[in-house]
């Protein structure tokens, strides 16, 4: 009998709409979205029914306001492990229990989403639960390869779980070439034109990738407790080379996203040097100018003093020498800044 029609009866609730095959959205039922698999040579199909030495894979598409208890206490698991499930704790973790693991872990669609959506994933004897509060493509495009015949031999329920988790970790490298892509365009725009690019324009790059920084370092955590656990807790145990190449990956990806907010944080001072440049200058040309003025005020207010034997009055041509004196101060003074670099 279905994980849904289990939970339908014992919640006495509005039924819960089971799929199997390909996923569909049907809200705003929680859906649960059912695929039974089996490993054929070097791939895996789907069936329409469980099949002896198969994998269930039950995906829980969950709203706010869904109770997903009934179907997670069909599953017979721990009380704490229940609790974990149905709590809404934006943190990482990793347990083991009897008969299973337990991984809680962000996961963003897009780069420059805001908010992650947690992904919780769940490994059971034959049977791999994801649940998640929001739609995840992820899980989508993982159903669709899997039910296209796309995906690799899946043989247990470990092999599905950490398939699952191959797709997060290449969700990620493609957030971080679409975050790249679009940071290498923003600094080719401060390049070539640096009074396009203010601060304000970098500052948003810089708050995404810190996102895109902790979500890694969340997720890190959690590969490496869950290889810790797949050991046994046995120093000298082989590795998954699967875990292994993930955390490698991993810890690439944090490398290079540290690597982009130090070209942000360069691509800022960049900004912040022209800034100042450019309040330097106008300042510069503010002294010019008042270094010019003030000469000339000193000569006009002389000159408008009209005292007696001034040249205005005594002379004919004494207007004309003190507009002359005036243009002869200005010029030189222009001359003199120019020297100095002044005027660029």
């Amino acid at each position: 009998m279905r994980l849904g029609r289990r939970a339908a009866e014992a919640s006495g609730r509005r039924l819960q709409r089971v799929h199997t095959g390909p996923f569909h959205d049907t809200r705003p039922f929680m859906d649960i979205r059912t695929l039974y698999l089996h490993g054929d040579g070097d791939t895996t199909r789907t069936t329409d029914s469980p099949v002896e030495g198969g994998i269930v894979w039950y995906d829980m598409d969950i709203d706010m306001d869904d109770d997903p208890t009934p179907a997670l206490t069909g599953l017979g698991l721990p009380p704490h492990i229940l609790e974990s499930c149905l709590a809404t704790r934006r943190f990482p973790e990793t347990e083991a229990f009897a008969g299973g693991v337990l991984l809680h872990m962000p996961v963003r669609q897009q780069w420059n989403a805001p908010r992650a959506t947690y992904l919780t994933l769940l490994m059971l004897a034959g049977k791999v639960v994801s649940l998640h509060r929001a739609p995840l493509p992820v899980t989508v495009k993982t159903a669709q390869r899997l039910t296209m015949g796309d995906a690799p031999h899946l043989g247990l329920a470990r092999d599905l779980f950490l398939y699952l988790l191959e797709a997060v970790i290449e969700t990620n490298i493609q957030n971080f070439v679409e975050a790249r892509s679009h940071i290498e365009e923003l600094s080719r725009t401060l390049d070539e034109t640096p009074d396009a690019v203010g601060v304000d324009d970098i500052l948003p790059f810089k708050r995404n990738v810190a996102r895109l920084t902790v979500q890694h370092e969340e997720q890190f955590y959690c590969l490496t407790a869950l290889q810790g656990i797949f050991a046994g807790g046995a120093p000298n145990a082989q590795r998954d080379p699967r875990l292994r190449d993930m955390l490698d990956t991993q810890a690439h990806l944090a490398r290079s996203a540290d690597r982009m907010e130090y070209r942000l944080r360069d691509m800022q001072q960049h900004c912040h040097y022209v800034m100042q440049e450019r309040t330097e200058q106008r300042l510069r040309i503010l002294t010019i100018l008042s270094s010019i003025y003030m000469p000339l005020t000193l000569i006009a207010g002389i000159y408008g003093m009209n005292f007696k034997a001034m040249p205005e009055l005594d002379w004919e041509y004494g207007y004309f020498a003190v507009l002359g004196l005036m243009a002869a101060t200005a010029a030189g003074l222009l001359w003199f800044f120019r020297r100095r670099g002044w005027l660029g």
